[in-house]
């Protein structure tokens, strides 16, 4: 598995049609706040695949920390 910290992940842009674009990649993290501080209601799906069994499940509670915000909407 390749891990990519969120700090070098911020440096990656969207690459349409075969060229990178002035947009950088949203992580995660982003679209919770865009949820979390949004007036208009919307769903977001999460497909959390454990393909590659992960040695602890840390990464699931990692994951439902990040998203812990949502419940409150």
């Amino acid at each position: 598995m390749i891990e990519c910290p969120s700090r070098q992940a911020r440096s990656f842009f969207i690459k349409h049609g075969g060229v990178i674009t002035q947009y950088p990649v949203a992580l995660l993290s982003d679209v919770i706040n865009l949820f979390v501080h949004s007036n208009h209601p919307a769903y977001l799906q999460l497909d959390y695949k454990n393909v590659i069994p992960f040695a602890s499940d840390e990464p699931l509670y990692r994951l439902i920390k990040l998203i812990e915000p949502l419940a409150a909407g």
